[in-house]
């Protein structure tokens, strides 16, 4: 009826039991994948860290072992709304000079704002990012969408890295970009400024991609009991897991620093 040879039936049975233990193995080192992401990877990027490291992997077979197995991605999209006033940068000359094109590690940093809230109210987070490398170089959070935010980011930065005198931090026009304290503090370290154009939140797509990211893996994820507990889970999540542990597609399935690390040893051969 199956069309099928005995001796061809009994070569299937016997091979069986080898066939199940690879399947097994295949799932725990999806599993072992999915464990190394907090649970923030799906399908797409499981496959690329199979393919990394040797094992063929097929996004179709990859996703129905997830679901087989319960392991769904923790992400969730929201629409962010957007905190910049720029009524007063329409005028005057803020340049963008990051546009269309490459730098390499530490030459351009991009900064932003977002908002989150906890219990007692709302909060602020200001980063500072490398367009390379995508590594956070600081951050900050403060009850307030000040200008002293942005001074204490940028002040933490260029203390904990040697950054070059020739870099460029980009921004939106917000009115705490703009400011004369921030153009001073910047000037100061013989940064060169650049801006985004106005109404285009694309121009800065990698502070925007960056809090989208924390805010679907993080924030979204927990009730914050007040500004300390915010505080700490957001310095566990950068610090701990963004820029050491998750894994990025363009960085060839590395983190941030570990990417870093090989770009270094690369420089210094070639040197």
């Amino acid at each position: 009826m199956l069309d099928v040879s005995t001796s061809g039936y009994y070569a299937w049975r016997r091979a069986l039991p080898k066939r199940n233990a690879k399947e097994r193995q295949y799932r725990q080192r999806i599993k072992h994948f999915f464990d190394q992401g907090q649970g923030t990877y799906g399908p797409k990027r499981i496959c690329g860290l199979l393919r990394k490291n040797g094992n063929k992997a097929s996004y179709h077979r990859v996703a129905r072992l997830m679901a087989d197995g319960g392991l769904y991605s923790t992400l969730r999209c929201r629409h962010p709304k957007s905190l910049t006033d720029s009524r007063l940068a329409r005028q005057g000359d803020y340049p963008n000079l990051v546009k269309h094109q490459s730098f390499k590690p530490f030459e351009a940093l991009s900064s932003d704002i977002t908002q989150t809230t906890t219990s007692e109210g709302k909060a602020y987070i200001c980063q500072i990012r490398d367009l390379n490398s995508n590594l956070v170089l600081a951050h900050q959070i403060s009850n307030h969408m000040d200008t002293d935010l942005v001074l204490a980011t940028l002040k933490q930065a260029h203390q904990r890295w040697a950054l070059p005198e020739t870099c460029i931090f980009h921004s939106d026009r917000g009115s705490q970009y703009t400011a004369k304290a921030v153009t001073k503090l910047v000037n100061q370290y013989h940064w060169q400024r650049s801006f985004s154009a106005l109404g285009k939140p694309g121009d800065n797509a990698w502070s925007e991609s960056f809090f989208a990211i924390m805010k679907k893996e993080l924030i979204y994820q927990i009730q914050f009991k007040d500004i300390n507990d915010l505080r700490a889970q957001v310095f566990a999540y950068i610090e701990t897991f963004y820029n050491r542990v998750r894994v990025q597609a363009r960085l060839d399935y590395l983190a941030p620093v570990a990417w870093l690390s090989l770009y270094d040893q690369a420089s210094q051969k070639v040197a």
